[in-house]
């Protein structure tokens, strides 16, 4: 009985699922078709033609919680983190990025703001200012713009005449 028994069950399928809180927006982004909004632990993707909504977690293919801005840049949307990692979902597929979380140093690596110039995204965060090479994913350069070229958290960015304008504590 148990050997028949066994050959007409099925396996149970797992799917991971989570439950956070998720009533705290912290930044909002969009494309021509979507509205991005981040929490602390996921993006929620709204669908302006359809008018669904999905979510985007730990548990639905994001590396890491913690989320502490979001940007948008032509078909890419940046997610970056408490800790200095990057997500870039393109093309409904996650990229991991984790150059900035990987640098040792004494400071904060939090990702405050990104901003886009060309190919490149500039990246505000608790040490000075990271620049990303988006064509070439790869992290070229990291400035520390405190006095004798110390760590200085830069809290947000802007881009204007072909200067950065930093805003700092």
């Amino acid at each position: 009985f148990f050997l028949l028994s066994s050959y007409f069950l099925k396996a149970q399928e797992f799917f991971w699922e989570d439950h956070l809180p998720y009533n705290n927006v912290i930044k909002l982004a969009q494309s021509s078709s979507k509205i991005y909004s981040a929490t602390p632990y996921a993006v929620f993707i709204y669908d302006k033609k359809d008018k669904s909504v999905s979510k985007l977690s730990k548990a639905q293919g994001l590396s890491d919680v913690g989320i502490s801005t979001i940007a948008f840049n032509a078909n890419q949307l940046f997610i970056g983190y408490t800790n200095g990692n990057i997500d870039v979902l393109e093309n409904n597929l996650v990229n991991n990025y984790p150059f900035i979380k990987e640098k040792v140093i004494l400071a904060s690596k939090a990702i405050n703001n990104i901003i886009f110039n060309n190919d490149k995204a500039i990246i505000a965060t608790g040490y000075g200012i990271s620049v990303f090479d988006i064509a070439k994913k790869e992290l070229k350069t990291s400035y520390y713009i405190g006095k004798n070229n110390t760590f200085l958290k830069v809290n947000d960015i802007v881009l204007l005449n072909n200067y950065i304008y930093t805003a700092t504590d």
